[in-house]
């Protein structure tokens, strides 16, 4: 990944983990848990790291836990509670969840980004990947906007963006999308 001082990032942990049956940030995958295998692969690419759920005191991370503003409302929420902590002009939003972060994808997101773009993000098969995409912090107020009018999901705060779509081909950037949502997915 290619250091960049104007990307947050912000990894989204504050869901219910209602298939794992207990808190999903804390699941042991290939060795260490899913929390600290997201934030250290995004740590050396972004200027900070930010969580947006619950604290987690049994995990030494550097990151900063935000608060998310609207606990059980669903992810649009835990991302403007993250869009809000943000000082720099993008965010790579990625799952508590998502352990196999692709470098070469965050490069290729971050790269695509251009002024007036709302979010980049990958699109595999015809579909739309919320999460592992870069959202730009100044369309906080279009997207709470979306909020407030009853929107909770990430595709519904991408219906109101200007949207530049990443098309990943390859099988290995794909793999960066597989979340751990079972604990029988929890072995490799």
């Amino acid at each position: 990944m290619v250091k960049s001082r104007e990307v947050t990032g912000i990894i989204l942990a504050g869901g219910d983990s209602r298939r794992m049956g207990d808190d999903k940030a804390l699941a042991i995958y290939r060795g260490e848990r899913l929390l600290e295998a997201v934030s250290r692969a995004i740590a050396p690419a972004v200027s900070e790291v930010l969580i947006v759920g619950p604290e987690r005191p049994t995990l030494t991370l550097q990151a900063r836990y935000i608060v998310d503003a609207f606990p059980g409302e669903g992810p649009l929420g835990g991302l403007i509670s993250g869009l809000r902590s943000s000082a720099d002009t993008l965010a790579f939003v990625v799952g508590c969840d998502m352990p196999n972060v692709s470098p070469a994808l965050f490069d290729r997101l971050v790269t695509a980004w251009n002024p007036g773009d709302g979010a980049v993000v990958a699109e595999i098969g015809g579909r739309l990947q919320p999460l592992q995409a870069v959202y730009a912090t100044g369309e906080l107020p279009l997207l709470e906007s979306v909020f407030a009018s009853g929107g909770r999901s990430l595709l519904d705060g991408l219906s109101t963006l200007r949207v530049r779509l990443v098309h990943v081909t390859t099988e290995s950037e794909a793999a960066s999308f597989s979340s751990i949502d079972t604990p029988d997915q929890l072995i490799p």
